[in-house]
């Protein structure tokens, strides 16, 4: 649900980024944005998936739990936080 609520809030930037039509960089820029989006969306979602696949859960507090507990790989744990991270920041554009 986390991945899905940051993407639904991206569609409105891609469509005010190409807002102008007629413009051609307006165009060019709304497109270079969407590639740039699509990037990060690719780079957050595996990490999402990642954890996924280490915890064999999307829920969560069982996440966290399991992390808790040692049941994961400290590397791949910090791997794995490390894209959802970089993806997260580039999306909302702090990095």
């Amino acid at each position: 649900m986390l991945y899905l609520a940051i993407e639904t809030t991206s569609i409105p930037l891609y469509v005010l980024a190409g807002f102008f039509k007629r413009d051609d960089q307006s165009t060019e820029s709304g497109f270079k944005y969407f590639l740039f989006g699509s990037m990060t969306s690719a780079v957050m979602l595996y990490g999402f998936s990642l954890l996924f696949g280490f915890t064999g859960t999307t829920n969560l507090y069982i996440m966290a739990g399991a992390i808790q507990n040692g049941a994961m790989n400290v590397p791949m744990l910090i791997t794995s936080l490390l894209l959802i991270l970089v993806g997260f920041s580039f999306k909302v554009s702090v990095a």
